[in-house]
């Protein structure tokens, strides 16, 4: 079982980025505060693990993959599972029962679980 802390672990800040770039709404701010990685959202500056806006960026970053590729490689629901269709590498399956949130969802866990695999696969 995965917990929401190995996840977030392996946010770097190429990821939270990339994130950005496919959520509408957010942008990605280089200019480090305080030692900790900032983004906007609507022009408000953020911490990229605000309780209120990382699940926001989440859910706007999967709507804008699946926009962007919206035939050839998409992130599907089908009720509390989730599919990463690729017609490179076929299916992969992300199970909301396979997560251990603290303040994100389940769902929201596989989401950003996908995510983080599609972002290492581009990167490759």
């Amino acid at each position: 079982m995965k917990t929401e802390l190995q996840l977030k672990d392996k946010c770097t800040p190429e990821f939270i980025k990339w994130m950005c770039e496919m959520a509408e709404g957010f942008e990605f701010s280089d200019n480090m505060f305080f030692s900790f990685l900032q983004i906007k959202y609507n022009g408000i500056n953020l911490q990229y693990q605000d309780v209120l806006m990382f699940p926001l960026l989440i859910h706007r970053a999967v709507e804008g993959w699946n926009k962007k590729f919206s035939n050839d490689d998409n992130f599907i629901s089908i009720g509390d599972n989730y599919i990463h269709y690729s017609k490179d590498s076929g299916n992969k399956f992300y199970k909301s029962k396979n997560y251990q949130p603290k303040s994100l969802t389940q769902s929201e866990m596989a989401m950003l679980d996908c995510l983080l695999d599609i972002f290492e696969e581009e990167v490759k």
